[in-house]
């Protein structure tokens, strides 16, 4: 598989919202679908700007693409002219600010709830129920459109029965006018439910398609036999096993520090690491 360059905060196939807020939680669920929708983003940074000191706001803009390009740590430690140490501990430290409760709870409600996402899914539905519903009215106006058209001919041949026709087009002519009436109000629905579906690609279609090819990762497409079955042996299966252990705890189930180095950096190709600490 082709190698995915380092990037400082999160993976390079979620978008910044959904980074920012698996940073709150403290973890990197390779499932992960959703987060803070691009539209909420301002709000998010209003937060974080009041959260932050001036150099962390910068920085952290910087490394998760907030309402500005993506930039790796070499590239925002050559904008901001800072020692490449420093922006490691300034990231290090925003992590630590952002996952306190009072500003993980402010970020966390710019996330949509089930609810909401259950009412976006109702409305597409919905769509669907009324574009159905257009396209039998459509038939009806042609149907209705045909049997005038084959009146107003009759009624040429036929001016002796003019009387009784004339009633009958006046009668079908009202019935296409209540018709056409009914088509431009379900016109008019159908547009709010284009606009609403719309809104929710907006929200959910730059998620799911990269969170899917994260939660396809497997040991074997990241490292090489040997590391695989050493892994194996410390009864680790799977990268959301591996990434809730730190280097310590790979050496003590016996798994070579040549081996944990390799690990380190196969991991941080794909966006991921070990814990820290013990």
């Amino acid at each position: 598989m082709a190698k995915i360059s380092k990037i400082t905060c999160g993976s390079r196939e979620l978008p910044a919202g959904v980074n920012l807020f698996l940073t709150i939680l403290g973890e990197n669920p390779k499932n992960a679908i959703y987060g803070i929708p691009p539209h909420k983003i301002t709000e998010a940074i209003k937060i974080l700007r009041e959260e932050l000191g001036e150099d962390e706001l910068a920085i952290t803009l910087m490394g998760y693409g907030l309402g500005r390009e993506r930039l790796t740590h070499t590239e925002i430690a050559r904008e901001t002219e800072f020692n490449p140490n420093k922006v490691s501990r300034t990231l290090a430290k925003v992590q630590e600010k952002l996952q306190k409760k009072s500003v993980r709870t402010r970020l966390e409600a710019l996330v949509p709830t089930r609810e909401e996402i259950y009412e976006a899914l109702e409305i597409s539905d919905n769509r669907k129920e009324m574009e159905a519903k257009l396209d039998k009215a459509r038939k009806k106006i042609n149907e209705m459109g045909l049997i005038i058209s084959h009146l107003k001919e009759d009624n040429d041949l036929q001016r002796r029965k003019s009387f009784v026709l004339g009633e009958e087009i006046d009668r079908l002519n009202k019935e296409v006018a209540a018709l056409r009436k009914q088509l431009q109000t379900c016109e008019a629905e159908n547009t709010r439910y284009k606009e609403d579906f719309r809104s929710l690609k907006r929200i959910f279609g730059e998620i799911a398609e990269p969170a899917k090819k994260i939660a396809e990762l497997q040991l074997e497409k990241i490292f090489d036999e040997k590391i695989v079955e050493s892994l194996k042996r410390a009864n680790v299966f799977d990268l959301r096993t591996l990434t809730k252990l730190s280097r310590r705890n790979l050496t003590n189930l016996r798994v070579r520090r040549e081996f944990v180095d390799v690990i380190e950096r196969g991991l941080a190709e794909v966006g991921l690491k070990l814990r820290e600490g013990v």
